[in-house]
């Protein structure tokens, strides 16, 4: 069995494994766990930390990729200030490895945006 089939398995099982800064691994069951499912995650204790650092390393693209792909749609959105602040938004969430909740950013910016034109007269007609 891989180290992945022991984690999905460990998992579904209702434990959660992490490593620690130690370079151990850290089991944390919700209820008692087969004692041969816990057999196979001792000796596989390398295959198991293997298979966090790949998920860790697959989470951290998939978040990248994200970060990247909302930061190009802000890029294209007819308003460039509004734009601009949407992608650096993006950027310094994916730095910190948070996700980019859209629509509570859109409506900040956009708010932001209006009140920077309200005091500035951008955008305002003379009539």
């Amino acid at each position: 069995m891989t180290g992945d089939e022991i984690l999905a398995r460990l998992e579904a099982a209702g434990a959660s494994l992490r490593g620690e800064p130690d370079g151990s691994l850290r089991l944390r069951p919700t209820r008692p766990l087969p004692p041969a499912l816990l057999a196979e995650a001792r000796a596989k204790r390398e295959e198991l930390a293997a298979a966090l650092v790949a998920r860790e390393r697959q989470a951290q693209a998939d978040a990248f990729r994200k970060a990247q792909a909302e930061a190009l749609e802000a890029l294209a959105w007819p308003d460039p200030e509004l734009a601009w602040e949407r992608a650096e938004i993006a950027r310094a969430q994916a730095e910190e490895g948070r996700p980019l909740d859209v629509t509570r950013h859109r409506a900040v910016l956009e708010g932001l945006l209006r009140a920077a034109r309200g005091r500035s007269g951008a955008g305002q007609e003379n009539i």
